[in-house]
């Protein structure tokens, strides 16, 4: 089947397909683009592990793909828009109906995370266990938390959850995950020092800013989870642990309790955000290696 050019380049595109049997069509973006009756009575045909291919040998997609969707019955032309207004795809997209504006520009290092304050100021994290202050036209007005010594950021570690309290006007509490480096790896060097790729811990904590929103001290950190992810429960600071070597927040058998072990530099902590019920949820890896794990 060929059609007309039809895609948009560099935008999302919707394609559907659909064959009932009797009609075989093609929507793009919600229009109708072709359609054919040549393959009456025909039924898909199992192809092991070719049952579905997108493209075919020197034919493939040169692009992105993104939430493919397989139905056991053929959709109706109502349903397919539907698809593109209540689905995952909106049709202003699609359309190419949206404004990028650039928010920010310059002046972080690998920010990873952002929260608009109701007086208009934005709040962007770095991964490197920072977070700064931005006036509303984009300029940096200050640095409003630095725990970049406590914060161990090799490779996938970092400060990767960042969150402000639903009640943040009021309280000035925010919320920050991140895999620590305890105060006895400082004077350490190699996998044993500050950023080192030996075994670590994470927290996730409650600091507090000042009353007028401005900094955030350190000193104010209450840890929520991980009171016990200190030097003493990590198993191998200097170095990755094998798998027979002690590991971080102890064994299956006698677990270090309020402990988060991230014993690799990867599947380490991970996002936190307030949910409709007002509780504030976390997520973080298993700590072990991506090629092992």
């Amino acid at each position: 089947i060929i059609t007309d050019p039809r895609l948009t380049l560099d935008e999302w595109n919707h394609v559907a397909v659909t064959f009932d049997g009797v009609s075989f069509i093609v929507y793009v973006n919600g229009e109708l683009v072709f359609s054919t009756n040549d393959f009456v009575g025909r039924t898909p045909v199992s192809r092991g592990e070719y049952a579905l291919s997108i493209g075919y040998i020197n034919n493939y997609f040169e692009g992105n793909i993104d939430e493919v969707r397989i139905y056991n019955r053929a959709l109706a032309a109502n349903e397919i828009v539907n698809e593109l207004i209540d689905g995952a795809i909106s049709t202003n997209l699609l359309t190419g109906k949206f404004v990028r504006e650039t928010a920010v520009s310059g002046g972080l290092i690998l920010p990873n995370g952002f929260v608009m304050l109701s007086d208009g100021k934005m709040l962007v994290s770095e991964k490197i266990g920072r977070i700064q202050l931005f006036e509303p036209d984009g300029v940096i007005r200050s640095t409003f938390l630095d725990i970049t010594d406590i914060v161990n950021e090799s490779n996938d570690r970092g400060m990767l959850g960042f969150v402000v309290d639903p009640n943040y006007d009021v309280n000035r509490h925010i919320y920050v995950a991140y895999t620590y480096d305890p105060p006895e790896v400082q004077n350490g060097s190699g996998y044993a020092g500050p950023n080192g790729l030996g075994a670590r811990v994470s927290r996730i904590s409650r600091f507090t800013a000042n009353q007028n929103g401005t900094f955030v001290d350190p000193a104010s950190e209450f840890v929520l989870i991980g009171k016990n992810s200190t030097y003493a429960n990590i198993g191998t600071p200097d170095k990755k642990p094998g798998l027979t070597e002690p590991h971080s927040c102890g064994e299956l058998d006698a677990p270090v309790q309020d402990c988060i072990p991230a014993d690799e530099d990867s599947h380490t902590i991970g996002d936190l955000e307030f949910g409709l019920d007002g509780m504030l949820y976390c997520s973080t890896g298993d700590g072990g290696s991506y090629g092992r794990v």
